[in-house]
């Protein structure tokens, strides 16, 4: 799109070379300011293209086409780590609810899990196996790079 961050950064190369920035020095600042790998590619495959005295544009479309693929594959890795989060959320989720339902349905489970040792063991017990469950889902599912 034309008024994309990319679209941004080559006028800003292209007003370089037009104040008399060789080419290279100008892709090169380019990288500086934005140093994410797809920049790092673009720049490379156009260096690359220039120095060889290949085209130009046939670089540029083998380039699209691997952006677009770690494009899609970027959004597929989101897509799963955010099903994986939310299938943690309802395993973590879970036996919180059916203990509250326990504790709220039945008299002798209250009694058993609030004033007793055992029943305060098995509850704290519980808690902290939750807990430490939550937290090591959280470490497997989390955001992805």
């Amino acid at each position: 799109a034309a008024d994309s961050a990319a679209a941004a950064d080559l006028r800003l190369v292209l007003a370089e070379v037009g104040d008399g920035v060789p080419l290279d020095d100008a892709l090169a600042r380019w990288v500086d300011r934005c140093p994410r790998p797809g920049v790092r590619l673009v720049v490379g495959g156009l260096v690359s293209a220039r120095r060889a005295g290949g085209s130009p544009a046939r670089s540029l479309d083998g380039l699209a086409a691997t952006l677009r693929e770690r494009h899609e594959v970027d959004r597929e890795v989101r897509a799963l780590a955010t099903q994986a989060r939310a299938s943690a959320a309802v395993v973590t989720l879970a036996p919180l609810a059916f203990a509250a339902i326990g504790v709220v349905g039945d008299e002798q489970t209250a009694a058993f899990l609030l004033t007793t040792p055992a029943g305060l063991v098995c509850l704290v017990g519980g808690l902290g196996l939750d807990g430490l469950g939550a937290w090591w889902m959280a470490r497997v599912a989390g955001r992805p790079a």
